[in-house]
């Protein structure tokens, strides 16, 4: 619904072109509702955002400066006269500390998820769950037909989709999806069903969805108990 929220036809098909060239504009939307969710859940702390907002504004100020530091050094330097000079190259390593710590504080804002302690929690509990798909992915033992198609879903929006349907081939098994069919209204086969996970999988190599891995994780967490 939040990427086709005007459909009139609940039983018309959805064509991946069109999830691909929805997401984007649709994301804004979905990373509210997303936020919202977390929030009645108590997933999600605001107090922790507005810090991870606060640093980044300071980390914009500081590449600003040090931007502006950096040009003003090298116009110093340029300059006739070695007084200018030395002031120059003081003013590129001022701007060159400024940039650094910019950068630390981007990293350290990117890698701050703003959750609760019982976010946190079930943040750890997707964790595991994400590792224990992908150790499937690597094993050699044959896995269950029924579980490689309940936990795909899961596959992609962890990012490995491609290693989830290597399964398939692996175990030379034909995948029972009914909700995706071919363009000629047949069930998929095998190579359909990959091509589709290629597809999903780039549509959420995009910007904006590397932040609903986070976003996502907590929101969700109320069904993996």
């Amino acid at each position: 619904e939040l990427l086709f929220p005007n459909r009139r036809q609940p039983d018309k098909p959805v064509y991946l072109s069109a999830v691909s060239t929805k997401f984007a504009s649709r994301w804004p939307k979905i990373s509210q509702t997303l936020q919202a969710e977390m929030k009645s859940l108590g997933f999600f702390d605001e107090a922790e955002a507005g810090r991870k907002q606060r640093i980044e504004r300071i980390a914009i100020l500081l590449l600003v400066a040090g931007f502006g530091l950096g040009v003003l050094g090298l116009f110093f330097i340029l300059s006739s006269g070695a007084a200018l000079a030395f002031s120059g190259a003081l003013l590129l390593a001022a701007a060159g500390g400024l940039l650094i710590a910019s950068l630390g504080m981007f990293f350290t804002a990117a890698t701050w998820i703003p959750t609760t302690p019982a976010g946190a929690v079930q943040r750890k509990r997707w964790e595991g769950f994400r590792d224990h798909l992908k150790a499937m992915t690597r094993a050699e033992q044959w896995v269950d037909p029924a579980l490689l198609n309940h936990y795909l879903p899961y596959a992609v929006a962890f990012d490995f989709g491609d290693a989830w349907t290597r399964l398939y081939r692996r175990q030379e098994m034909d995948a029972s999806l009914p909700w995706l069919i071919t363009a000629t209204g047949e069930q998929a086969e095998v190579s359909s069903m990959i091509a589709a996970v290629a597809v999903i999988s780039s549509i959420g190599d995009g910007g904006p969805a590397g932040g609903a891995g986070a976003g996502g994780g907590g929101g969700g967490a109320s069904g993996a108990g």
